[in-house]
């Protein structure tokens, strides 16, 4: 067994056993497809976590604050975090799994309010209702980050246009001989 790996139970040894099968070099169990849950699947820039981390670790390894991980306990965004015997909050694979869609949520602009919907809609359990809803909630978040997405595009070919304009104009500049292109419009 790795040195960096240390189960807490059987069960996560033998989750770290199939994880080790499926390791880069290793083709098994690679032609079934399963949907991805990523409300539970660890985001790209967290390390895959074995440990239970104190909130300073949890900070670091989500990139919030320890105060942001407080709060969000608090208003019942993250469930109530485990305790050890001195008090001190410890964070789950898990707790880290839930709190990385979160932040992914948050990081594409989805309010608090909305997060506090879907984080309730997710107690609730798989039923019908509860599943549907958060679909409908994702699609709609979805939607309006696609919107932005083409808003952005279309503002990222202006902007390369402008810079192209004055890269142009710039070499002219550079040689008085060439003829300036003339900007179509004074906006900029």
């Amino acid at each position: 067994m790795d040195a960096w790996y240390r189960p807490l139970t059987v069960a996560h040894a033998q989750d770290h056993a199939k994880i080790k099968e499926r390791l880069p070099g290793s083709r098994e169990g690679l032609e079934q497809s399963t949907p991805l849950d990523f409300e539970r699947t660890p985001s790209s820039t967290m390390q895959a976590m074995t440990m239970l981390l104190s909130i300073q670790q949890a900070a670091k390894a989500t990139g919030l604050s320890a105060h942001t991980l407080r709060y969000y306990e608090r208003i019942g965004l993250i469930d109530p975090i485990a305790r050890q015997a001195n008090r001190h909050r410890f964070y789950r694979p898990e707790d880290m799994q839930w709190i990385a869609f979160l932040t992914r949520l948050r990081s594409t602009g989805m309010s608090i309010e909305h997060m506090l919907r879907y984080a309730t809609l997710r107690r609730q359990g798989d039923s019908l209702s509860s599943v549907s809803a958060r679909k409908r909630m994702l699609d709609q978040h979805t939607a309006t980050l696609e919107a932005k997405l083409v808003a952005l595009q279309e503002t990222l070919m202006v902007l390369h246009a402008k810079v192209a304009f004055y890269t142009q104009k710039e070499e002219g500049l550079k040689t008085p001989t060439h003829h300036l292109p003339k900007e179509e419009s004074d906006h900029g």
